[in-house]
């Protein structure tokens, strides 16, 4: 999960620096003790977020900047 983590953090620094835009962890999620991606075009509507916390504690932490969908990878995946 590290090396995962450690990639999506360099390619959201990477369009970050190519396009100007400010990373969406930057932007909203700066106190979230994971890697946070932006999917879609930069704005959209869904981010992928990597977390070695518990799955209860990484929705609660979600549902408090009011985002209350929040899915597993087995959700998604499987």
């Amino acid at each position: 999960m590290s090396d995962f983590s450690a990639l999506l953090d360099k390619h959201e620094e990477t369009i970050a620096h190519h396009t100007g835009f400010t990373k969406v962890k930057d932007q909203l999620f700066g106190d979230f003790w994971g890697s946070v991606k932006s999917l879609g075009a930069w704005g959209g509507d869904f981010v992928l977020a990597t977390s070695d916390k518990g799955a209860q504690e990484t929705k609660e932490y979600f549902a408090s900047k009011g985002l209350k969908t929040v899915l597993s990878y087995k959700e998604i995946i499987l």
